[in-house]
């Protein structure tokens, strides 16, 4: 009975659909048309039969999973990682996509998340939201896609992740339904589909960052994604808007400062902003006065002060996550920056044991063992100077009693077949076990040694080593002695990080000034998230950049000059913030191409160091091999004041200038002539008075206003 009553049902509802039709057709409100069974069921006249279900897929290829890191760097295998952030450079991602998915079009999604595997990397929570969004572009990732030019969806969720642990967990996302269902709406979705999501940093606190399982890690503990969907019908969906880029102005502010907030609103539905929340907090604690405004004044700050906000963004009728800005410190009124030296004895000659002539040039100067009659005129004549001792943390020289010292210790990395790693660079350079326990001792006993003697600290060269192993920086991968096998990536930071806390462990009073990132931030900007990692976790007190602005004669590109000043600007934001840190900025002005003068080439080297440089008291310049000439001397005696701009181009040229309170920085880093007028008048390096200036290719000035 029930089939011949559907069957009768189903014929009446067809009839009053014609008739209904034919009515319209008559009236001329629409044109009749064949409707289909399914139509009538859409319709109401018979109930749609829904369909539900739930779908737990988990990445099934190692193309299908990739991390996003730096300006030019992806990963299918190993670990990936998600946290650092640096501005002017595509941000650290991890993206994912699933394969045939059995979900209808138009199918209501009711909740969703992906589950990954992972753990705290280093530091924790974090301090700044995730982005996770739908991926358009379901294509297999390549070493040479960049992850940023396939198109993403409107819809996004903010995630900020607890504390995850030392151990390897499973771990969710908040639910991402919005962004399931923005995907499986799009006229183009079918059945069987595949599924692209990802997950993007905006963090730039370089001590956070998560270690998750890549797919060939371990494929059953791939990244896994949760839907449950239905076909019943959806209920009106207001998509929540999203607060984006949230900054405070300026950069580096002092009690003189008002604190100027911005950020950007973004509403999936296009809905406007209506009743979004602003809150401001001094030292962790809310500032009422200051709600839903984005100015505090400088009357309301004080040195010392740490300074952030919130949004809360809304359209009227939902409430986004919550965003939380950057936390600025308030600096003291007008600290005129500092500029400090820094050379080393290997440019002296017979001038480098003679105290007090090294004591005139240079604050801070790293020698051998053998010139520490220096240390004691050094420390007399100039109180804040700090003399280091030499030496290599990654390699042992052969030839030498130590180095069959090392032999008889195993302290030398072998390849499989026991032959003994060499630097590429200086083969007779052996490249040491610094996983060693009885090698980090003997290290540490030796620089013990040294600062009995009166040294302050040590030159670490070949410290900041954060790679793998690889053909360009050594003979060949070796086993790590401690399991027998190849080194991993992970062990090999590991090793080259503890080396270094062992020894500032051991010998605290020792400044650790170490050396490893070279050129224009070329290996930074390579791996921006291991060297982030390293410098958070590493007992480092001062970091030295070799070949900033030329690469020992090679002059850069403007495009790579200006990734050595960016790369300054993050030292400055970041490392530089902590107690007692500093960094060195080392650049040739000695070993350049004939055709360039070595006082310009320093007054370039120093003036593009000025256009980064933002703390007083925490930067050394060292225009190497020319610091000995009264030029050079006479620009670190130069009254700078501080900066109350960033950096810019001035409009129509390739000139790059930056005001101080008491100078103006101008820079050519190309190699064409530029002439300008000036905003007023000045006075030159050579005491000229001047309203306009030529500058020519490579070079730099400091100008004088006058008056």
């Amino acid at each position: 009975m029930s089939g011949n009553n559907e069957h009768k049902l189903l014929v009446l509802s067809l009839l009053l659909l014609i008739l209904i039709s034919n009515i319209q057709n008559t009236i001329g409100l629409v044109k009749a048309e064949t409707i289909s069974t399914q139509q009538l069921y859409s319709y109401g006249i018979i109930k749609y039969p829904s369909e539900s279900g739930s779908i737990n897929i988990q990445v099934s290829a190692q193309n299908d999973n990739i991390w996003y890191h730096g300006d030019s760097g992806w990963r299918v295998e190993g670990y990936h990682y998600i946290g650092s952030d640096q501005p002017d450079y595509p941000t650290e991602s991890v993206a994912y996509i699933w394969r045939g998915l059995d979900i209808p079009r138009e199918a209501y999604i009711k909740s969703a998340n992906i589950t990954i595997f992972g753990r705290d990397y280093t530091g924790s929570p974090f301090a700044d939201d995730l982005i996770i969004q739908g991926l358009l572009d379901t294509s297999p990732f390549s070493n040479r896609q960049d992850l940023d030019l396939r198109q993403s969806t409107q819809t996004q969720k903010n995630w900020r992740p607890d504390s995850w642990g030392d151990s390897f967990s499973w771990h969710s996302t908040p639910d991402i339904s919005n962004i399931i269902q923005e995907i499986v709406s799009k006229p183009d979705w079918q059945r069987g589909m595949d599924l692209a999501i990802k997950i993007q940093s905006t963090t730039s606190d370089a001590n956070i960052d998560k270690q998750l399982y890549a797919y060939n890690q371990n494929t059953t503990l791939a990244s896994t994604l949760f839907i449950e969907w239905s076909t019943e019908s959806q209920p009106p969906v207001n998509n929540p808007p999203n607060a984006l880029n949230l900054i405070i102005q300026p950069t580096n502010p002092n009690i003189e400062d008002d604190l100027i907030g911005s950020y950007s609103y973004s509403d999936p539905d296009g809905d406007p902003e209506s009743g979004t929340e602003i809150r401001w907090y001094r030292n962790g604690a809310l500032q009422g006065s200051f709600n839903d405004v984005l100015t505090v004044p400088s009357s309301a700050t004080g040195v010392g002060d740490s300074w952030y906000f919130t949004v809360k963004p809304s359209d009227g009728v939902d409430y986004g996550e919550p965003v939380t800005s950057q936390t600025k410190t308030i600096g003291g009124e007008g600290e005129d920056i500092i500029i400090y030296r820094f050379e080393s004895s290997h440019t002296l000659g017979s001038r480098a044991s003679d105290g007090s002539y090294v004591a005139s040039i240079t604050d801070m100067y790293f020698c051998w063992p053998w010139h520490s009659g220096v240390i004691e005129d050094m420390h007399s004549l100039n109180p804040i100077s700090q003399v280091l001792v030499y030496y290599d943390f990654m390699n042992i020289p052969s030839g030498t009693s130590f180095y069959e010292q090392a032999l008889d210790n195993n302290w030398i990395l072998r390849n499989e077949e026991g032959e003994i790693i060499y630097a590429k660079t200086y083969p007779e350079n052996k490249v040491a076990d610094r996983g060693s326990p009885s090698y980090r001792q003997y290290v540490a006993d030796w620089v013990r040694d040294k600062i009995q003697m009166g040294f302050d600290g040590v030159f670490a060269d070949n410290a900041i080593q954060v790679y793998p192993p690889t053909a360009w920086t050594i003979s060949e991968l070796p086993v790590n002695p401690r399991t027998g096998q190849l080194y991993t990536g992970q062990e090999w930071f590991d090793d080259t990080q503890g080396f270094i806390n062992f020894i500032k462990n051991a010998v605290p009073e020792a400044q650790m000034v170490c050396n490893g990132m070279l050129f224009n931030g070329r290996s930074y900007y390579r791996d921006q998230t291991l060297y982030q990692a390293y410098l958070a976790t590493a007992n480092i007190d001062t970091v030295f950049i070799e070949g900033m602005f030329n690469n020992f004669g090679t002059i850069y590109s403007e495009t790579d000059w200006k990734k050595s000043i960016d790369l300054i600007i993050w030292f400055q934001e970041h490392f530089l913030t902590t107690l007692d840190k500093s960094l060195v900025i080392w650049s040739q002005a000695k070993a350049i191409p004939a055709e360039f003068d070595r006082d310009e080439m320093t007054r370039f080297i120093f003036t593009s160091s000025l256009l980064g440089i933002s703390l007083t008291e925490k930067n050394y310049i060292s225009p190497h091999g020319n610091m000995e000439t009264g030029i050079t001397q006479n620009l670190y005696q130069i009254e700078l004041g501080t900066p109350t701009e960033n950096y810019h181009i001035i409009p129509g040229t390739h000139i790059y200038e930056r005001n101080y309170s008491k100078v103006k920085i101008l820079v050519n880093p190309t190699n064409t002539e530029y002439t300008i007028g000036l905003d007023g008048e000045y006075t030159d390096l050579n005491g000229n008075t001047i309203s306009s200036i030529s500058m020519p290719a490579y070079t730099g000035t400091i100008l004088t206003p006058v008056g």
